[in-house]
């Protein structure tokens, strides 16, 4: 992927780690906006986050945007890499620093490390504050953050350390580990095995220790529509919290308030991504 930085949207690049639902039997109370997430829980806030991921902030592949070939910052600005090539960067840590960097789809401000091999695998380093905006999209990636990739077969495995702010939404990850894959058919399947998230100044979610989540992947179809799947994480109260996808693009989202162990109707909501 990497083996000539002309051929990939320097938006892309650099927001590598950002871009990467049966029945209903709950009786919930519907929420009623797809975009307005002011009236939303924090663990609704980070369901619907985890649902969006390809269009916010999780890890996963923008295809869309890695199948762009465009001149590097070809409108205004710059994009430094140093005395090393960028057709040489390959097995070895390059710093890039990004000047208002506009390719045409979007602009970079920051500087990030990068030390990835022939096969996409290796780690990304953050060292400054890193805007960028892709249309009416905009992120601040804050200074620290860093993500490592590797592959485990067909999966694509990505280790996050990072608080990032998404069109004024912040997503963190604190050795969070995701697994994604992309089937032949369109579809593509994702779980996390460990870490914390969270969304906005709530508290971390921890992954469940106890759960495993590859059992119960999310999986999304070709129409980029979730079909099923189930997380489940602890809050920092310890309650119980459960993410499972009930309808084509309809996500339960139940906490355990009172810790009695089980769902009652008042700790559950179901949110609808189609809204």
């Amino acid at each position: 992927m990497f083996k000539n930085i002309k051929q990939y949207s320097v938006v892309a690049l650099a927001t590598l780690v950002i871009i990467g639902c049966g029945g209903n039997n709950d009786n919930s109370n519907n929420k009623s906006s797809k975009t307005d997430l002011n009236s939303y829980s924090a663990a609704e806030k980070l369901a619907y986050y985890i649902a969006n991921q390809d269009k916010t902030t999780q890890t996963g592949n923008s295809k869309k945007k890695r199948s762009r070939e465009v001149k590097e910052c070809q409108n205004s600005g710059s994009m430094d890499f140093g005395s090393v090539s960028n057709e040489d960067f390959l097995n070895k840590p390059v710093t890039i620093v990004f000047n208002h960097c506009d390719d045409g789809y979007g602009t970079t401000h920051g500087t990030l490390q990068m030390n990835m091999d022939d096969n996409d695998e290796g780690t990304m380093n953050y060292l400054t504050d890193f805007t960028f905006k892709d249309g009416s999209d905009k992120g601040l990636i804050k200074k620290g953050g860093s993500v490592e990739t590797h592959h485990d077969g067909e999966w694509e495995v990505a280790t996050i350390n990072m608080v990032v702010v998404f069109n004024g939404i912040t997503h963190g990850g604190e050795n969070l580990v995701y697994r994604s894959k992309e089937l032949p058919n369109g579809e593509s399947e994702e779980y996390p095995v460990s870490g914390k998230e969270k969304i906005g100044d709530s508290a971390y979610f921890t992954v469940d220790p106890s759960y495993d989540a590859s059992a119960t992947p999310f999986k999304t179809n070709a129409n980029d529509e979730l079909i099923s799947g189930l997380f489940k994480y602890i809050d920092d109260k310890n309650h119980a919290v459960e993410f499972e996808v009930v309808g084509k693009n309809k996500i339960a989202v139940r906490v355990n308030e009172n810790g009695d162990g089980t769902f009652s109707n008042d700790e559950k909501s179901i949110i609808d991504l189609a809204r």
